[in-house]
């Protein structure tokens, strides 16, 4: 009889054990992994290229920095006095100046005809301003050499100058994903 006991114990406590060892370390819907091993794709590293870090954040007057070396410099907004030729700015709101400055730490060339940003003020979007006559002629249209780097002026018209953001996009999110600046 002792050995029946034995047998019973032993035939349900193995099937647990078993069922033990194969979920130990598996995640559970209330668990996620501390880390992911290197090399593998994460769900937001989409394709895996080394030019698509997560989207940054950092504020005017600072840069923001890719991967692969491409930097991004925006100044803090300057209040200007638009010449009468200006496209985009109503006589109730205010113009804002910016010096970007693309710094080429890539191995190539970077084409920064894609270059492109979009803000917001006060909640509020931001028009773009073109004003050839203060110079607020765009991106430049020829590419950047690697170790080089260009600076030129954008502007934007705003309602009210608070609470200023700025979504960057070296290439139109072709490779390289957004950073956000902010005041």
């Amino acid at each position: 009889m002792l050995s029946f006991k034995r047998l019973l114990v032993a035939s349900l406590a193995i099937p647990l054990f078993v069922l033990g060892a194969c979920t130990q370390g598996t995640p559970t819907l209330d668990e996620t992994p501390s880390t992911i091993p290197e090399g593998t794709l994460s769900p937001e590293s989409g394709s895996g290229s080394e030019e698509s870090p997560p989207t940054g954040q950092t504020t005017f007057g600072s840069s923001y920095e890719w991967s692969n070396g491409l930097n991004v410099a925006i100044s803090k907004p300057e209040k200007f006095q638009p010449s009468d030729a200006i496209a985009n700015n109503e006589d109730d709101r205010e113009a804002l100046s910016f010096t970007v400055t693309i710094t080429n730490g890539t191995d190539e060339a970077f084409d920064p005809v894609m270059f492109k940003t979009s803000a917001t003020a006060g909640g509020a979007e931001a028009d773009p301003i073109s004003d050839s006559a203060n110079g607020f002629n765009g991106p430049p249209q020829t590419p950047i050499p690697a170790g080089k780097k260009v600076s030129f002026k954008i502007g934007y018209s705003v309602a009210a100058p608070t609470d200023i953001a700025m979504d960057v996009q070296p290439d139109s999110g072709v490779t390289y994903e957004v950073a956000l600046f902010t005041s």
